[in-house]
Formats: C-alpha cells, sequence, structure tokens
C-alpha cells in the first residue's frame, strides 16, 4: 500500500485547542505538517456573497408529481487557525511548513434546538451526504418537506432562524505501526464486536446513500466502542498477538494500539455511516457499518501491523447557525438573492427526474469530460426494455457559482407506476495526455431516490486538486511540476500555473497512483525577483498559502559567539527582520564568555522577506558609535559570530 504524503495519526501536537498531525515521512525531511480544523464556514462566491440558496418548487399541476418541495443547497469549507497553528508547530520544528487535511467524505444535518423541536412540526436532522471536490470545499444539497422549505422562507424574512449544523467527515491518514501480528477468525472476531456494542440493521430499510446502502445484514457501532473493544485485557479478546507484547504494556500504548486495529478492521470491512439519532458527541467519534458475522467466510486472517497502513479517521465538526451568513445576505440585498421560486412541468406517473448532486473541481487538467450513466434493467411483466441514461457534468462557471435551475443536471427515468425507484449509475472521465484521449470508465454501484450523491472517490480517477489562497496570489505567481506515473509506469511530467483569474486546477492522476506522484511547487514574487520554493514531496490535494513555506511566519535562529582571547566582558548584536522596523521591530542579543549562545526570533510577514541582519552594538557612556549592518542572512541556517 502507497501511503506517501499522507499524515501520521500517531501522536499529534496539541496546543491550546489547535491539533497538528506529522507527516508520515517526516524523518527524510519530505511533506507537510497537517492543521485539523476546529469549525467549518459557508463558503463565499466569487462576488464575496454567501454560496447559499433555497428554493420551493412546485408543478404545473397541484394534482401531478412532483409534489411541491425545498432544495436547500449551500458549500462550506473548513475554518482553520492558520496562525496560530503555525506558531505552535515551529516551536518545535523551526523550518516545518503546514497544510491543511484531505476529506474523502461525510454527512451534514441541521439540528432544531429541542423546544423548536417540540414547538414546530418541521424536522431537519435526518444526515444528508457532503460532496468534497477533493480538496476542502463540501457541498450539502437536500430535498425538503414543503412545510420545512416554507418555514424555511419565513424565518429568513423574518430575520430569526435558530438552527446548528453539525458535520461529520472522515480524513486520510497513517495509522500508527506496532511490531506485531495479530491472527483471528473474521466471523469470531465479528461475532464478539456485534455481541459488544452493535446495533443491527436490516437491509431492507438501507435506501439512498446516506443510509447503508448494502445488500447484505450490517450492524452499526461507534470508533469509540470499537476502540474500547480491542483495550480489553488480551485474554478476552478473539485473537492472539505475537511480538513485543510486554514492550506495549510498558510504553502505555494499549489505546494507541487500540486505535491502530480499528483503524485495520474499519478498512478491511467497515463503511463510514452517519451517526443514528442526535448522538453527535465528540466522544461517540462517528460510527461505521460492519457486515453481519453470518455474510463473511470463516477462516484465518493475519495482520502485520508493523506494515505502513493507510487509514480513515472521523471528526465531528461545527458549523454554528449556517442561516447566520444567509441571514447578513437577505439584510443587505434582499431575498431574492437566496431564495427561488420555480415552477417545473407536471410529470405522468412512473417517471421520475433523477437530480445529480456533484461536487467536481473548476478547472480541470487533462479532463476533457467527466459523466454519470445511470442503468435500470429490464423488469418484466411491468418493463421488459433495460433504459440506460448519460449525462455529462459541466464545472460551475465560477468559483461558488450556483447551477442554473434547481434541477440542472438532471436525468428522467420513464418507469411503470408499479415500479420503485432504484437503479445502477457509474461515472466515466475522458482524459487527454502525450499518449492520446482515453475513456476510463467507474464501477457500477446501487442507488435509489430521486437525488443521486456523486462524490470524487466515485471516478475512475484520482482528483489531483491544488489551489491557493487569494492572500498569496496577491503577492505571488505559483508555478508547477506534477511528475506522475501512466499506465505504463513512465514517469509523465505535468506543468500547472495558479494565478488570481485561475486559482484553482485539478490533475487528472490514474485511479490509485496519488501515492506514486510528487509536486514541486515555486512561488514567484511579484514585482521582485524572489523566489521560494516546496518540495519535491508526495503529491496530496493541497491548499496553498504563506504558511506553505518555511520562509514565512515566526523564524528561529541559533546564534553563537565565538570570542578571540583578547575580547572579553559583555557583547551586544543588534537583530533586525527584512522587513521590520527598526525603532519597533529590533532586538538586542547580549552575550558573555558563559553565556555564549542565544536565540533570535522575529515573524517573516511575508515569504519573500524571510531574511535577517545583525551589528554589533556597543553600551556605556563613552561607547562608539554600531558597526555597519551585514549582509542579509538565510533564516534557515545558524549564525556563528567572531569577535
Amino acid at each position: 500500500m502507497i501511503v506517501n504524503g499522507l499524515p501520521a495519526f500517531d501522536r499529534p501536537l496539541r496546543s491550546a485547542g489547535i491539533q497538528i498531525l506529522a507527516p508520515n515521512d517526516i524523518y527524510t525531511n519530505k511533506g507537510q505538517y497537517v492543521l485539523l480544523p476546529h469549525a467549518l464556514t459557508i463558503a463565499s462566491r466569487a462576488n464575496g456573497s454567501a454560496d447559499f440558496a433555497l428554493d420551493i418548487v412546485r408543478g404545473v399541476k397541484p394534482s401531478m408529481p412532483p409534489s411541491p418541495h425545498g432544495i436547500l443547497d449551500f458549500r462550506m469549507v473548513p475554518d482553520y487557525r492558520m496562525d496560530a497553528g503555525l506558531e505552535a508547530l515551529r516551536d518545535r520544528h523551526p523550518q516545518a511548513s503546514l497544510t491543511t487535511p484531505t476529506f474523502t467524505q461525510g454527512f451534514l444535518r441541521l439540528v432544531l434546538p429541542i423546544a423548536d423541536r417540540q414547538a414546530r412540526s418541521v424536522n431537519f436532522s435526518h444526515p444528508r451526504p457532503l460532496l468534497w471536490n477533493g480538496l476542502e470545499n463540501a457541498r450539502f444539497r437536500t430535498k425538503l418537506p414543503i412545510n420545512d422549505a416554507v418555514f424555511l422562507e419565513q424565518s429568513l424574512r423574518d430575520g430569526v432562524l435558530n438552527l446548528e449544523a453539525i458535520a461529520e467527515v472522515e480524513m486520510l491518514g497513517l495509522s500508527p505501526q506496532f511490531p506485531l501480528t495479530i491472527r483471528f477468525d473474521p466471523f469470531t472476531l465479528l461475532t464478539a464486536l456485534q455481541q459488544f456494542g452493535g446495533t443491527e440493521v436490516d437491509p431492507a430499510t438501507a435506501h439512498a446513500r446516506d443510509s447503508p446502502p448494502s445488500a447484505t445484514a450490517e450492524f452499526l457501532i461507534a470508533r469509540a466502542t470499537v476502540v474500547k473493544f480491542f483495550q480489553q485485557a488480551r485474554s478476552q479478546l478473539p485473537l492472539q498477538m505475537e511480538g513485543n507484547i510486554d514492550d506495549i504494556d510498558a510504553d502505555q500504548s494499549a489505546e494507541r494500539l487500540a486505535e491502530t486495529i480499528t483503524d485495520w478492521v474499519r478498512m478491511r470491512w467497515g463503511r463510514f455511516v452517519a451517526t443514528p439519532g442526535l448522538d453527535l458527541s465528540p466522544e461517540s467519534r462517528g460510527y461505521m457499518a460492519l457486515p453481519s458475522p453470518q455474510s463473511v467466510d470463516r477462516g484465518q486472517f493475519i495482520w502485520d501491523l508493523s506494515q505502513p497502513h493507510q487509514a480513515q479517521r472521523p471528526l465531528i465538526l461545527s458549523l454554528g447557525n449556517p442561516f447566520d451568513a444567509a441571514l447578513r445576505l437577505v439584510q443587505a440585498q434582499g431575498i431574492d438573492g437566496i431564495v427561488f421560486h420555480s415552477t417545473i412541468p407536471s410529470l405522468p406517473r412512473g417517471n421520475h427526474h433523477i437530480s445529480l448532486v456533484a461536487n467536481i473541481p473548476q478547472r480541470q487538467q487533462g479532463i476533457l469530460a467527466l459523466g454519470v450513466r445511470v442503468q435500470v434493467p429490464a423488469n418484466p411483466p411491468w418493463r421488459f426494455r433495460p433504459i440506460t441514461k448519460t449525462q455529462e457534468l459541466i464545472p460551475p462557471s465560477g468559483p461558488g457559482d450556483r447551477p442554473s435551475s434547481p434541477h440542472d443536471p438532471n436525468i428522467e427515468l420513464r418507469l411503470t407506476p408499479l415500479e420503485s425507484l432504484r437503479y445502477q449509475f457509474s461515472t466515466f472521465a475522458v482524459v487527454q495526455d502525450a499518449r492520446g484521449i482515453e475513456q476510463l470508465e467507474g464501477a457500477a454501484q446501487d442507488a435509489s431516490g430521486e437525488m443521486l450523491y456523486v462524490d470524487a472517490a466515485d471516478f475512475p480517477i484520482d482528483f489531483l486538486t491544488l489551489d491557493a489562497s487569494r492572500t498569496l496570489l496577491d503577492i505571488a505567481n505559483i508555478q508547477g511540476i506534477c511528475r506522475r506515473p501512466d499506465q505504463n509506469g513512465d514517469r509523465v511530467i505535468e506543468t500547472f500555473s495558479l494565478t488570481l483569474e485561475t486559482p484553482e486546477v485539478a490533475i487528472a492522476l490514474l485511479k490509485n497512483t496519488m501515492g506514486q506522484a510528487t509536486l514541486e511547487i515555486q512561488a514567484q514574487e511579484k514585482g521582485g525577483d524572489r523566489v521560494v520554493t516546496l518540495g519535491p514531496i508526495p503529491a496530496q490535494p493541497m491548499r496553498l498559502s504563506e504558511h506553505s513555506f518555511a520562509e514565512y511566519g515566526p523564524q528561529k535562529v541559533s546564534v553563537t559567539c565565538q570570542r578571540r582571547s583578547t575580547e572579553s566582558g559583555l557583547v551586544v548584536f543588534e537583530f533586525l527582520p527584512e522587513d521590520g522596523n527598526q525603532a519597533t521591530d529590533s532586538r538586542q542579543l547580549f552575550f558573555t564568555p558563559q553565556d555564549r549562545q542565544k536565540e533570535w526570533r522575529w515573524f517573516a510577514r511575508s515569504p519573500f522577506a524571510s531574511r535577517y541582519r545583525y551589528r554589533r552594538t556597543f553600551v556605556g557612556p563613552s561607547a562608539p558609535p554600531p558597526e555597519e549592518w551585514s549582509a542579509y542572512q538565510s533564516p534557515l541556517k545558524p549564525l556563528i559570530l567572531t569577535v
């Protein structure tokens, strides 16, 4: 398994509410540290307004489908304390840089306070999928009963709406490793887990993609419960461990080991599912669906826990009240900017519009087309012919742009009135490189319902999505190189650029080859000749900012003062950052024969102005003037002074 570039879940750095994961290849000085978010916020459109819309939809004929309903659609981005995170990181790792995680999937639910739930007939608490664009933009879109939609519209008009949004997301990382091998029978292990704290799910109740879409029986179990199960005494576990077990006991690593085995179980059998009910406390740590023991074969599994292993772990994040941004927009521009009323043609009974809900990157490189194919097999005696429909997905024309209508794109299926709406879907991608044009096909998946959620992981390619913050693009133009493998194993070079006009790009990689690709980034100063670089580093979706470069932010240099035999007494040096003001930003360091080593710390406000200079100064009533300033020094090297 290729795990290059993934952050390590083992022993995160924690400081004042900040959590940072180290790169798994820290000892080779490659990769970046990963800062976890503390919340989600509503994204902004290109014009700066909230990316939020509510559509009230009615058919032409009230007696015919579709029934009146609402479509709630908004996008979110994680909120990071980047400056505070970089300061905490640089205190321990002076030349480290910081990036953000890759989220793979998730769910979001809207929750009314208990008093409002009891007083009103509306209920928004059913979780719906969050669709990530391969980086850090998540889309939420759901169909609402007409009463709920009208309630939201009236609340927006009144300017009062008390609502909380809670998200459950999964992120990619590397599981901790142990010098252990475990042996077990999967039937026995899953049986013990189900008895310990699982809740059985009837497959007949599985529908859409936000509840377990499985053809076999499953049970739900909280991740925290699985970890607790593996923290039991070894004599109580239905498995055998071989290796340096006593060392693990002495190191008090029982919880880390339990987390690791839970990671392996999740990746081998589990699926990330929404938490049932409203038990969304961080202590539950998300839920997974595991197959019923009767659906797995008996035998012996052997897992070597010393091997690198990719894992997906859940986070629970609060969005606060997502309607606050919408309320501010209503106050500033009126309600017509976010609430729309649509009238659509009536549908004959048995006809269905499937709304394709996707979140694909805006600017695609090497991708000519992306699409979805929906297939319904023949169903005699009601319908003797199979149905196949194809729909190309068009990326938004600008950041945060909303589709032209609440039902675009969509696929129309004509079934008989007696058939339920069940179908299969698959994705396709038409890609182009030096070898030519090729169409790649994704695997077929079961689905149902009038909303089909399609995320980046469903496509037969990997999206290497890169974007840059506006604050970075205000001062720099970004050039990059991606070196990736092709189908023959040869290295292919892809170049890209990021500017204020095109701040995002998604490069097509062959499926499951992300870990074999590398990135090299160069930031060229606008209006100057300074250049800072990043890499080569393992390729991962990345949001570039000033924090991505070692030259930005808190800096720390070790300063040693060496003396000739004739020099004694106090020695003073003055230090000044490259972009600093001498009156406010200079600092003096004092050296004695016994105290020869100091640290010079400063904050570089730009990655293009991270250097410093120094000069010797003198103290006392008859002291001579300071010496001349030195040449500018690199922040990445220690300084040795000789006097």
